[in-house]
């Protein structure tokens, strides 16, 4: 017999509430309206949740057990997403939605072609300051006559070989497929299948996981670092073993040239967890303590070799150079600048983490927390890594311009995910609550993630919209030894899309910032070219607008000294 809590009235309410909740959330991400997160928030926490909780206490019925999603289901939601992220990854392959994405690009193929750098363009200093703005590419740095860009190696490297291999797209896509295979074996090794399959739905109906893993962003390939990382850490804890400890460590110094900071964080975690669970097996604490200090030294050896390398100088980073300072303007340990973050940049960003996640994700993961009993040491480890990355980056100045969840806790979802799954098991079983009811509640959240996904996905492809429309653009042009010159409007920021070849001066297309229809044949000069063109984004109708141009034989003669027709090549004109 049902229950009250399953009656046909309650179940029709629930459709009608989440029905209505999904097309709310839908319409107001679609347009953006202002605050749009607050009130989602707002409305899932005092309106969906009670609902939830009246429904599921209503249901109770003793032995009737849970389901879950199977293996099966599992695998489907996998291959699924791993399909539908490569056909996006190849769609948006030619735009970029931030100047990240670019600067990965541009050093990715200094590495495909074995170099460290690139030629600088003509008509920039050699110290990286100053920079004229019709040069000034975002995270590039000029220096001595060479270009490259600020970012750490790790993820460069990795690009560079899709590149060799003519797919540079599926990259991103492929190593979020093994970002869920090494989440599903590490909460299957801890928890079993059950909280395995449920971690895996959970990453995958989240927004935040999708929109990261498309493009070429360094994000997916840190996370499958830190995964893996933390299987091995797990393993090794559970075997006595010192081999495992050590494949943690490689992991995490080489998560650190990918992104440091989120490296930094969830390494520490790790690694001082480690020592503190072994502190009662003296003799492997030693063992992995030297490890510990082996790597460490082999990482901070690495990093001073790479800084020297590329700015001259052991202790200023590319980070620094870039803005022609000795410290990165991008970090402040400062009291004051620490809780302005937790002002105003962390507050977004948790809110907005709170809302691309799956819903109330985070409750469950403290509620396994709290009422853990059987892998108490495991919970522990994985509880830290959210607030890892959230305290590292609180000495993070800039935001990180994401738009569905922070980017910059991204590495950290897995643990989430996890923790959510294995709450959300403890909670229906210590409450003994119906199989029907919450089978028809992760129904609903099934169909509102599902369309949470689209409308975030849309948003994400026509962020990037105007800069695939100027690639698209390109390759139907016929030019040859000209300058594009791209506009700038609210949508196409030209200094965030470096389009340049590496042997620019020997290209048939030299890519600058438009200085405006009277600076136009100058800076064509300038590079050495006799023919230009300006691209600029057509806000009114979506599509993008040509002028052409060529250089008078009296625009090289009237240049300034700085503008002298660049020696990298003959001028033509």
């Amino acid at each position: 017999m049902g229950t009250v809590g399953e009656s046909p009235t309650r179940m029709w309410l629930l459709a009608i509430l989440v029905i209505a909740y999904t097309g709310l959330a839908a319409y107001w991400i679609h347009n953006w309206i202002f605050h749009f997160v607050i009130y989602l928030l707002v409305l899932q926490h005092l309106i969906l949740l009670p609902v939830f909780i009246i429904l599921l206490r209503g249901s109770a019925r003793a032995g009737d057990g849970t389901g879950f999603p199977s293996l099966p289901s599992c695998l489907a939601a996998g291959l699924l997403f791993f399909t539908i992220s490569l056909a996006l990854g190849w769609y948006t392959s030619q735009g970029v939605w931030c100047a990240d994405e670019s600067a990965y690009r541009f050093q990715a193929k200094i590495f495909a072609t074995g170099r460290l750098t690139a030629p600088a363009l003509a008509g920039v200093p050699l110290d990286n300051t100053d920079t004229p703005p019709e040069v000034f590419y975002t995270h590039h740095i000029y220096r001595n006559g060479r270009w490259f860009v600020k970012y750490t190696p790790g993820w460069p490297l990795i690009l560079a070989l899709g590149m060799l291999a003519g797919l540079p797209w599926a990259i991103s896509p492929l190593l979020g497929g093994l970002c869920l295979w090494t989440t599903h074996s590490l909460a299957r090794r801890v928890f079993g299948s059950k909280i395995a399959n449920l971690s895996v739905w959970i990453v995958v109906l989240s927004p935040i996981f999708i929109t990261n893993v498309l493009g070429t962003m360094s994000h997916a390939l840190c996370a499958l670092c830190i995964v893996a990382a933390c299987l091995l850490c797990f393993e090794g804890l559970k075997t006595l073993k010192a081999l495992p400890f050590a494949g943690m460590f490689a992991l995490g110094g080489f998560s650190c040239f990918v992104r440091p900071l989120t490296g930094f964080a969830i390494t520490a975690v790790l690694g001082l967890s480690t020592l503190w669970y072994l502190r009662m097996h003296r003799r492997l604490w030693l063992r992995v303590f030297v490890l510990a200090c082996i790597f460490g030294a082999l990482t901070v050896g690495s990093f001073l070799q790479y800084d020297k390398k590329y700015t001259g100088s052991y202790l200023v980073t590319p980070y620094a150079a870039a803005r022609g300072l000795r410290v990165p303007a991008e970090i402040s340990g400062g009291t004051h600048q620490t809780l302005e973050n937790l002002r105003v940049t962390t507050r977004f960003a948790l809110q907005d983490t709170l809302l691309f996640a799956v819903p109330f994700v985070f409750l469950f993961a403290v509620y396994a927390c709290s009422h853990e009993k059987e892998r108490l040491r495991e919970v522990r480890i994985l509880m830290f890594f959210f607030p890892a990355v959230v305290v590292a980056y609180l000495i993070q100045v800039e935001g990180s311009s994401a738009s569905f969840g922070e980017r910059y806790y991204f590495e950290s979802l897995f643990a989430v995910a996890i923790l959510g799954a294995r709450g959300l098991i403890l909670f229906v079983e210590n409450n003994n609550f119906s199989r029907r009811t919450v089978n028809h509640l992760l129904l609903g959240a099934l169909f509102l993630q599902l369309v949470m996904q689209v409308v975030s996905v849309h948003k994400f492809v026509y962020k990037l919209d105007p800069t695939r429309k100027i690639q698209e653009a390109l390759n139907e042009l016929t030019l040859s030894q000209a300058v594009v010159f791209m506009a700038e409007n609210e949508r196409l920021v030209p200094r965030h899309f470096n389009l340049n070849s590496l042997d620019w001066a020997r290209a048939d297309l030299v890519f600058l910032i438009d200085p405006g229809p009277g600076q136009r044949a100058a800076w064509a000069c300038r590079e050495g070219r006799s023919n230009w063109v300006s691209l600029e984004y057509g806000l009114a109708d979506d599509t993008i607008h040509e002028a052409f141009g060529q250089v008078a034989p009296g625009d090289c003669s009237t240049l300034p000294r700085d503008l002298a027709p660049s020696s990298a090549m003959p001028h033509r004109p």
